[in-house]
């Protein structure tokens, strides 16, 4: 029986075979433990987002982002009405054909479902984040789930792709998997309309005869961007420069907040809400609306706001609450005709207007 399992004929293996297996046995390795052949990413700071009827205030976003370090933009279409597709033509015509790329929002594409009302929003949601997380895994450094009236900042004096790589670094002293964040949860500070009453308007016009690339025109002036002048392009930034107190920015938070809030039906509604997270993707099982669920290792870090912050501009204008849909409307006008004047829109915050003419001067060369 023993003879049955000696091989009977000698072979000697040739420089070439071997040659082969030593070429494809690092990889073999690598998918029999369950990894993955490290790719090098191709961008730096990704964001992912959902958008509909976004125009113009995406575009003054995705520039203050630009100046922000970010490379890439994946915006997920909920059915826009407006010019938002034409968002990945515009930047093409003008020699950055991969800077934003549109992606339908819905998970059954091609074959998307109506859905006016939006019933399945939180569904949506859900696919969209865990769908662009997993596309930028080992194609980006880090990733953003942010919204387009969120704006994330520093107040250091650098930019927000600079904060980071300056957080993210091993020291001689701790273990590499304890000094690395891999992610970090950014402190929100809502800021109300400062009176607004009308959302922006804005078009991206189309030269048919390709003699042009694509151009810009944003409403100024009358009654539609309350009296801005025309040729000023309208930013959320620069309009809305009035915020509620914020428990680590003011030292009188707390006076504040019992003044107006405290004894209110709907004090709840004081709130900044959470904040939104930037994180590795590859480190990333399952994404959520404000941070990663299930992460594989790395740390989180929560910076001070005198370090990270984010400008969350959630009501725009009282025309954007009143056209919300039915499934956040109810919510957002009681937050709003509650306490948009007293709180959201009570302290005047300087910080922002250092960086709107940076933006502004961005936004004019597309202006016309």
């Amino acid at each position: 029986m023993e003879d049955l399992w000696r091989p009977h004929i000698s072979y000697r293996p040739d420089v070439a075979v071997i040659t082969v297996l030593f070429a494809i046995l690092p990889n073999v390795l690598t998918t029999a433990i369950g990894g993955h052949r490290k790719l090098k990413p191709i961008r730096n700071l990704t964001i992912c987002a959902i958008v509909r009827d976004e125009m113009p205030y995406v575009l003054e976003w995705i520039e203050y982002y630009r100046l922000q370090g970010v490379d890439k933009f994946i915006l997920y279409d909920d059915g826009s009405w407006d010019d938002t597709l034409q968002l990945q033509h515009f930047f093409a015509s003008r020699g950055e054909p991969n800077l934003v790329e549109i992606v339908p929002a819905n998970a059954e594409r091609p074959s998307a479902r109506s859905d006016p009302a939006r019933r399945r929003y939180y569904d949506t949601q859900s696919y969209v984040l865990n769908h662009c997380n997993q596309r930028c895994a080992r194609r980006s450094e880090w990733v953003m789930m942010v919204d387009v009236d969120e704006f994330i900042y520093s107040p250091l004096g650098v930019t927000l792709w600079e904060y980071i790589k300056s957080k993210h670094k091993a020291t001689h002293i701790e273990p590499l998997s304890r000094a690395l964040s891999e992610f970090f949860l950014v402190t929100p500070a809502r800021y109300g309309t400062s009176g607004l009453n009308f959302t922006f308007r804005g078009q991206l016009l189309v030269d048919p005869y390709g003699v042009k690339s694509f151009t810009v025109k944003a409403t100024g002036g009358g009654t539609l961007n309350d009296g801005l002048g025309d040729g000023e392009f309208p930013m959320i930034t620069k309009s809305n420069p009035s915020r509620a107190p914020q428990p680590q920015m003011d030292t009188d938070y707390n006076e504040r907040y019992n003044a107006t809030c405290r004894d209110h039906k709907d004090s709840d509604r004081c709130e900044h809400a959470l904040g939104k997270s930037i994180w590795k993707p590859e480190r990333c099982n399952i994404a959520g609306v404000h941070w990663c669920l299930s992460g594989l290792q790395g740390r989180w870090q929560s910076p001070p706001v005198t370090e990270l912050r984010e400008y969350h501009y959630a009501f725009k204008a009282r025309e954007r609450v009143a056209g919300l849909i039915d499934l956040l409307r109810a919510n957002k006008l009681k937050a709003f005709d509650n306490f948009d004047k007293s709180w959201f829109s009570s302290r005047y915050d300087p910080l922002p207007a250092t960086i709107v003419e940076a933006v502004q001067n961005a936004l004019h060369k597309y202006y016309t």
